[in-house]
């Protein structure tokens, strides 16, 4: 899973999740559990660790860091959050050490991500064809003559007539995605839980990266029968790598006749056997290639200061400091090109 919603997804009865575009650093997830309010804002209130978070804060919670989850529906959640908690309240508990000698656990896996559904199109002689057909029909010559259909057929002129799945070239059939998670728990008077997580994914479209660092430090101490300190730290490091860019509009226009990349590895200029400059300056494995970049680091951290003071017995006094920074650096280089 790409997030701590997406983990949620299909497994919370009443809460709906939607993953767009889909692509890595934007399949995150929206979660919605009421609808949508009058003004387009349903987010519900998202509490960690007695905390309020946003929804970033919220989606990049490492699962095997949370003890548990619990998800507030009804309007009786006004009553203890007021009107914040109109589209619902996340109450998450991360987890804390326990009294006892230190253990070591580990969570990992990996795995691979593809196209659920591509476009299915026309190769190269069966385009032709149509297009031939059209032309004809429309009272117009046809734009591939006899030795044109039969240097397609022979597939022997790849930079005068090629024959290609454009969404082959640009989507990768697989792609690897991968987490790690390795926490260590225990103590005495003073428990302790501190994690680290790595979380790599590649995108489907080639030249794009998503790196995660997580780190979670989670401490108690008892100084007395009476007074309980303690403090939750977290962060969360996002890398993004991103190489040029392209419109989707372009590489749904690209035709199979269109040349990729000539053998000599120029980028290719020809359409069916003609200079084509459109087509040509469009052609989206160039743009991923050579328009540039667009990378970004973002960082968070939270952290949180608690303590617990019971002056008398069934009374507690509970009070928390919290501290959230958020720091994102863009980086963009826009290359053009003709």
């Amino acid at each position: 899973t790409t997030s701590l919603a997406t983990a949620l997804q299909g497994i919370a009865p009443g809460v709906t999740i939607i993953s767009r575009p889909g692509d890595i650093g934007g399949d995150m997830g929206t979660i919605n559990i009421r609808g949508r309010g009058n003004l387009g804002e349903a987010a519900p209130l998202y509490i960690v660790d007695g905390v309020p978070v946003s929804s970033d804060d919220f989606q990049r919670l490492n699962s095997a860091d949370i003890e548990s989850i619990s998800i507030l529906k009804d309007a009786a959640a006004s009553a203890i959050y007021g009107s914040r908690a109109a589209y619902g309240v996340f109450l998450v508990t991360t987890k804390k050490g326990k009294e006892g000698k230190a253990s070591i656990s580990y969570n990992g896996y990996y795995g691979f991500q593809s196209p659920t559904i591509l476009p299915k199109k026309l190769r190269a002689y069966d385009y032709a064809t149509l297009l031939n057909e059209a032309n004809i029909n429309a009272g117009k010559p046809a734009p591939y003559d006899q030795h044109a259909m039969e240097r397609i057929i022979a597939h022997d002129s790849p930079d005068l007539y090629p024959d290609n799945d454009w969404y082959s070239l640009v989507f990768r059939k697989e792609v690897p995605i991968q987490e790690h998670n390795i926490n260590v728990s225990g103590g005495g008077k003073t428990r302790y839980y501190v994690s680290g997580t790595f979380y790599e994914q590649e995108s489907v479209v080639r030249g794009r990266n998503l790196d995660r660092y997580s780190f979670r430090a989670n401490t108690e101490r008892d100084f007395s029968d009476k007074f309980t300190l303690g403090t939750n730290i977290s962060y969360v490091r996002d890398d993004f790598k991103r190489g040029g860019d392209f419109s989707i509009t372009d590489l749904d226009r690209m035709t199979p006749l269109t040349v990729a990349r000539h053998s000599n590895g120029s980028w290719g200029t020809v359409t069916g056997g003609n200079e084509s400059g459109v087509l040509a300056e469009n052609n989206p494995l160039r743009k991923i290639a050579e328009y540039g970049r667009n990378d970004y680091i973002s960082t968070r951290f939270n952290g949180v200061l608690n303590a617990v003071w019971k002056p008398l017995p069934g009374l507690s006094i509970t009070g928390q400091l919290s501290y959230r920074p958020i720091d994102k650096r863009d980086t963009a280089f826009e290359h053009k090109v003709e």
